[in-house]
Parts: C-alpha cells; structure tokens; sequence
C-alpha cells in the first residue's frame, strides 16, 4: 500500500511538471503563449536587421528626411535612404523601375492624388496583412473613428488629417481684412499677384484646384466657373514650392495658394512679413504627403513592413506631425507644436476633405478638369 501511494505522488509531480512546461511556451516560465502578432512583429524586427536598409521616397522635405533617418536607425539599427521629389516625378520612377523589374523603394509616403494616380499602375502591395500592431490596427485609436484606409483597395493608408488655410499674404501688400474669403482673390487689383503652385501637375496648386472644380467656393453654378474667373486673374504658376513662398516674403507676390504651409510656416517663425489667412469652413482637411504605400518587388521587405507599422504608430505619426506640423490623423497624437489654424476643433464637422470618399469617386475627371482649365497659362498658349 505504501508503495503505491508513493508511486500517486511521484506522478503527480511529474504531471505537475509538464504542465507548467507546457505553460510557459514563448512568453516565458509560467506566462501565456504570447499573440501571434508580437510573434510576427519580432519576427519582422530580426528580418529588417537583416536587411539592414530601407528606402523611401518621399514629397516631403528635409526635416522628414532628417526626423525619420534619425529616428529609425536610433530604434531598429536601420539606415534609411529618403528619396524626395515632385510626385510627378517619382510615381513615374515607379512604374518605370517597377516595368523594368529593377526596383529600388520599398515604400512611398505621398500626397492622396499621387496614390489616386498610382493604384491603377499594379504598383503597390496590398497593406491589411502587413499591419500587427494592435496601436495601429484599433480604430478607436484614430480621429474618424474608423481606420483611415484611403480607399476600398487598401493599398494605401492616411495619417494626416490636418486643416489648412489655403492663402499665405504679404502683410505689407494685403492689408488686414481684404482677403477672407475665396471671392476675395477675384478683385482686380489682385491681377498678376497671386502665386499658385502649378495646377497642372499633381501638387498643392493641384490639391486647392480640384476642390475648387468640386465647389468649395459657392460661387458661381459650379466649380469651374470659379476657375474660370480665377484664371483671368492670370496667376503666377511656379513648381519650386520653396521660391513660392520666398516670392511672398519678398513682395514679389502678393499672396500664394498653398498645399503643405510647412515651408511658409518657417518663414513666418524667422520673421517674414508673412500670415496664413483661413477661410472659415470653406477651408479643406487634407492629408498633405501623409499617405503611406508599399511598393511592389520592395528590395528590402521587412524593413518596409516594420516602417510601414512604426510610421501609423502614436510614436510615428508624432515624428512626422513635428517635422511637417500637419496634425495626426490620430485623436492620441499631442499638438502643442501645431499652428492653432491647422488644428481640427472639437465638434466642427469639416465638409471638405481629401480623403472624403465622396471626393475621391470624382478625383480623376476633376483632375482633368483643372489641368486642362490652367493649360494655357502653363504653356503659354
């Protein structure tokens, strides 16, 4: 009888023991088997360290180039080589590297209608199955409520929503109170004054265009009659967004239609005589270059995937909103370093968006509409 008692202990033990073998699993002595996706980001970690490099391109300027190639090889031991350009530009390096199977980016972070224009080229990977991260994936964690997919196709993520007043002023030449609304810029004595980043090509001349085709003025029966009336004004066309606003600050202009202030919003800091006008709500949310693609045939995968995953995180989209000072399209993300213009305020519904589907169903024929409306002044014709 002992004997068997001792023998009921001993298995008992034993049984006890492989148990708690059969517990600890990848989380460790005693713990939970960890989640798949910790499984897979550390996975993707190791494999970028690997790889060892990730290559962007990018519209953005230097302060994003210098913010992320700081930050990513400070956090992952990764060197990161950031392309920039006009989008024209690049979305055509793209399709060209891509035709040729020689690719080099592996990812691309442009403006809403450069990927409007990219998605129909087979060039971007489809980015549902590449999101781990529970802080990206939850839609709670961003501003809409909802996850902030650019279109049904998927292949394309915003993570800037930021509201932007579409003139810059001279304030030696406009004096306060003359432009306040989109009408304003149709008098006269603005003939020959007003700075436009070319329309016909996409870019922040194109971006404040299209809204205008789509109605944003209220004037006129449609959008193009808007146009119409602005081009009498034969405004100057100008691609070096930097010289546009330099062109300002000197008085060489009087005003500019921007996209992205970021370069003017510098130029204010160091003293330019220089002041955003907004225009109540018929002002636009856009995502400026806040829009994240993979690339197809990436060279250096996992290192796509994991900046792809940093760059949505609370973390990334901060780096960015810093460097850019467009706003999160977070709702967790800090602003305390925004231009209090360009903040989106708690209970205004903001009509006019990029990344409204709505917008997006007539982008291509409102595309064209401006480009075509804008062609003589371009080409001189």
């Amino acid at each position: 009888m002992r004997r068997i008692e001792i023998m009921l202990v001993m298995a008992a033990v034993v049984l006890s023991l492989l148990v708690g073998a059969c517990g600890q699993g990848p989380g460790g002595a005693g713990g939970a088997t960890r989640p798949n996706w910790e499984q897979d980001w550390d996975r993707t970690v190791a494999e970028a360290k690997k790889e060892g490099t990730l290559v962007i391109y990018t519209i953005y300027g230097a302060n994003w180039r210098e913010a992320f190639v700081q930050t990513v090889a400070q956090k992952y031991g990764i060197t990161v080589d950031v392309i920039t350009g006009r989008g024209a530009e690049l979305r055509e390096r793209i399709i060209n590297e891509h035709t040729s199977k020689v690719n080099i980016a592996d990812v691309a972070v442009f403006g809403t209608d450069d990927f409007r224009l990219l998605k129909g080229k087979d060039v971007l990977e489809p980015l549902e199955k590449v999101l781990l991260l529970p802080e990206v994936t939850d839609p709670k964690a961003w501003w809409r409520g909802e996850f902030p997919w650019i279109d049904e196709t998927k292949t394309g993520v915003y993570y800037i929503e930021s509201v932007t007043p579409p003139v810059i002023i001279n304030t030696d030449l406009v004096k306060p109170g003359e432009i306040n609304t989109w009408t304003d810029l149709l008098d006269p004595k603005w003939k020959g004054k007003i700075l436009i980043d070319d329309p016909t090509v996409s870019g922040g001349g194109n971006t404040a265009m299209t809204f205008v085709a789509n109605g944003i003025t209220g004037y006129g029966a449609t959008g193009l009659d808007y146009i119409k009336a602005f081009v009498k004004q034969e405004p100057m066309l100008q691609r070096d967004s930097r010289l546009k606003v330099e062109w300002v600050a000197r008085g060489r202009a009087a005003m500019a239609i921007i996209g992205a202030p970021d370069t003017a919003l510098q130029f204010i800091k160091d003293g330019a005589l220089m002041k955003q006008v907004p225009f109540g709500d018929r002002s636009y949310v856009i995502s400026g270059a806040g829009n994240v693609m993979m690339l197809k045939g990436a060279p250096h995968p996992n290192a796509a995937r994991l900046f792809v995953n940093f760059l949505l995180t609370k973390e990334g989209t901060y780096t960015s909103s810093k460097a850019t000072r467009h706003q999160s399209a977070r709702a967790d993300v800090p602003t305390d370093h925004m231009e209090p213009a360009m903040v989106r305020q708690p209970g205004v519904q903001y009509k006019w968006r990029q990344n409204d589907p709505a917008y997006g169903a007539k982008f291509d024929e409102l595309f064209k509409q401006v480009v075509e409306s804008f062609k003589p002044l371009a080409t001189g014709k």
